[in-house]
């Protein structure tokens, strides 16, 4: 059975006054949090929820997955500092790539509204504020941008997500865990 189809989703709003609210409409959804705070999990589960109960063709655009297929996996912690301009322009060059597939998924179709949710760390302002101008031509409005933020400082949680799926990633194949992750949390410490 396919878990992602719902055979009856809701195909229009009950009537009020919002009748024409955002239907047809696409939206963006960018998650925002430090590594190993869960953005993956919400933005997959925001996929399957928006999915399932609203029929939205959703989908999930993960620039580390844009890296790891452009650049390799197996980075080491100092290729993540903002001092290091080959690994920045790398690192900009995989987010402007998953940006483009998102907006060509909206492009795509005019079903039903479309979601895109950017799985990404989108620490900054100044990374939010891109974000912005460059999907502010495909969108009705900047009101269809959303930000979620994940915020997570309880290093019990922290250090269970790093051992419980960090650990798991290409970037960790075949290394020690222990070497890995200390590796990982030099990354969150940059």
């Amino acid at each position: 059975a396919n878990l992602l189809y719902n055979p009856q989703p809701q195909q229009f709003l009950p009537p009020n006054d919002a009748d024409h609210g955002t239907q047809g409409d696409k939206l963006v959804i960018a998650m925002v949090g430090l590594p190993a705070r869960g953005k993956t999990y919400i933005a997959h589960k925001l996929t399957r929820y928006l999915s399932f109960f609203h029929g939205a063709p959703t989908q999930v655009f993960s620039v580390a997955n844009v890296r790891r297929k452009k650049y390799g996996a197996d980075k080491p912690n100092e290729w993540f500092l903002s001092s290091n301009a080959v690994g920045e322009a790398q690192r900009q060059a995989a987010r402007v790539e998953a940006l483009d597939d998102l907006k060509g998924f909206l492009k795509a179709g005019m079903e039903r509204g479309r979601v895109g949710i950017l799985d990404a760390t989108n620490a900054t302002r100044e990374r939010r504020k891109w974000l912005v101008d460059e999907l502010g031509p495909i969108l009705q409005s900047r009101s269809h941008i959303i930000f979620v933020e994940s915020v997570c400082d309880d290093e019990q949680i922290i250090e269970h997500n790093i051992r419980e799926t960090k650990l798991h990633m290409p970037d960790y194949v075949g290394k020690d865990q222990a070497e890995a992750v200390a590796d990982f949390k030099q990354r969150i410490a940059i």
